[in-house]
């Protein structure tokens, strides 16, 4: 009929997965997590699982406020013990599709979490900014010029830390990029100043600039990255 509109499609309903963690008496979870829905728990032996039933597609006006729901939950849970966390708003069809990720994968995630006990994630980001104003004729958005020597001091300086941190961390990782390094360490837990004093330790160069992050799920060191198409090896 001329004129009509047709009704807005509602979503269907899904499981969406927080993260995988290891059972032990006494650990609190939030009562709700993304969109306010009630977080539950899966069990597969010794290995526990946190979710909620969510409608989705989510809205993308609520992206925002579903990604900070979502690691509300994994930080709730990862304040009283170590946690894989599942990718970002990972959904499953149904809770069953869970129940079998969880059977087929367990093994697996309970060998990280077991490894991982005790040790959380910290981070620092080395970078360096831009060292020349654009030339005539550039645009606002043309690619910012570095000094040669500050990136050379970027890449040795990011050798001292990792060489600083040695005493400190059970494993270090660098991501290198054109203009930054980003350092993670695997400490233990209450363990951070440590990491921050000894990060801090060798004097920064000129041009290069630091920032810290952390405590956080120590993700960059599960052998196994949880998602709802199946598990992935780390870097």
């Amino acid at each position: 009929m001329s004129g009509s509109t047709r009704p807005p499609q509602r979503g269907v309903s899904k499981t969406l997965a927080y993260c995988a963690y290891l059972h032990h008496d006494g650990l609190q979870l939030p009562a709700s997590g993304v969109s306010g829905c009630p977080v539950e728990v899966m069990a597969q032996g010794n290995l526990r699982v946190a979710w909620s039933e969510v409608v989705w597609p989510f809205a993308g006006q609520d992206l925002q406020q579903s990604a900070v729901g979502f690691h509300a939950v994994v930080e709730r849970i990862f304040q009283q013990t170590a946690v894989s966390p599942f990718q970002l708003l990972t959904v499953f069809e149904t809770r069953d599709a869970l129940t079998e990720f969880a059977q087929q994968y367990a093994a697996a995630i309970v060998a990280d979490l077991e490894r991982l006990r005790g040790f959380v994630q910290m981070e620092c980001v080395l970078y360096v900014v831009g060292t020349r104003a654009a030339a005539e004729g550039d645009t606002p958005r043309a690619r910012p010029h570095h000094d040669a020597g500050a990136l050379v001091r970027l890449s040795e300086h990011a050798g001292e830390v990792c060489q600083a941190l040695e005493p400190v961390a059970r494993e270090v990782k660098v991501h290198a990029e054109a203009s930054s390094r980003r350092i993670f360490a695997l400490v233990e837990r209450g363990q951070e100043q440590r990491f921050a004093d000894a990060v801090q330790e060798p004097a920064l160069p000129a041009l290069v600039y630091r920032r810290f992050k952390g405590p956080r799920p120590a993700a960059e060191f599960c052998r196994i990255r949880l998602r709802a198409a199946g598990i992935s090896e780390g870097p």
